[in-house]
């Protein structure tokens, strides 16, 4: 059987609602951050008590009913922050391309999750199956907000809303059945340096002038020999 993240059943929220961002960098990694919103003040007080430790990877052992780490086990960092008056929990993680396919918060959401690298199109693809598990096994949670940030052009992908090279998804009880993620993207890009490109521009675009005004020159001086012989 699936888990879900610790930290979404430990608490039993009502109308909780989960941020998921993740942001993939040019030497691919996956830099995760989860963060559960608390929308009232016993919610937020329970955040302000309790502490579960969540898991980074899928197949680790889970804390059953104890919340004490166990010897072995890589969890993520945690960190507890006050907003508008609620406390919200923020869990985070940087994963290489290898270990991400292993991360326990996709892994726990859909019954398929996958990290593959064509190395001859040169491209890295994240799919999941369609369904979200998450939100039908738990409904306290009223949606999830799903970014991932990207420093280059996307190829293939079905997010919902994109701008400025973030891609979104948003889940809830409506669309559970039609969730998945696909996101493909190329194995190696160079981010392009501003300044210097823009420096090489005009270089190119001085030389150009420098050889018109020479032509230019050129002829006139040529017309005037002409002339007076």
């Amino acid at each position: 059987m699936k888990y879900i993240i610790l930290v979404l059943i430990t608490f039993i929220l009502s109308g909780c609602s989960v941020d998921y961002q993740l942001t993939i960098n040019e030497q691919n990694e996956f830099q995760e951050t989860i963060i559960v919103r608390s929308e009232s003040k016993e919610e937020s007080n329970q955040f302000q008590e309790k502490s579960w430790p969540v898991k980074l990877y899928y197949y680790d052992p889970d804390l059953g009913e104890n919340p004490e780490k166990i010897e072995g086990v890589t969890y993520y960092a945690e960190e507890l922050f006050l907003e508008h008056n609620y406390y919200h929990r923020k869990l985070t993680n940087t994963f290489s391309k290898e270990n991400f396919v292993n991360a326990n918060s996709i892994q726990s959401c859909y019954e398929h999750f996958y990290v593959t690298e064509d190395k001859k199109e040169k491209t890295i693809t994240i799919s999941t199956s369609s369904e979200f598990l998450c939100m039908e096994k738990f409904p306290e949670i009223s949606q999830i907000n799903i970014q991932i940030e990207i420093d280059r052009p996307v190829i293939v992908h079905n997010a919902a809303v994109v701008h400025d090279h973030i891609y979104e998804w948003n889940i809830t009880s409506n669309n559970i059945q039609e969730s998945g993620i696909i996101l493909t993207f190329p194995s190696t890009y160079k981010i392009p340096n501003v300044p210097e490109e823009m420096g090489s521009k005009l270089y190119f675009a001085l030389g150009i002038m420098i050889l018109f005004f020479l032509f230019i020159f050129c002829v006139i001086g040529y017309k005037i020999k002409t002339g007076k012989e």
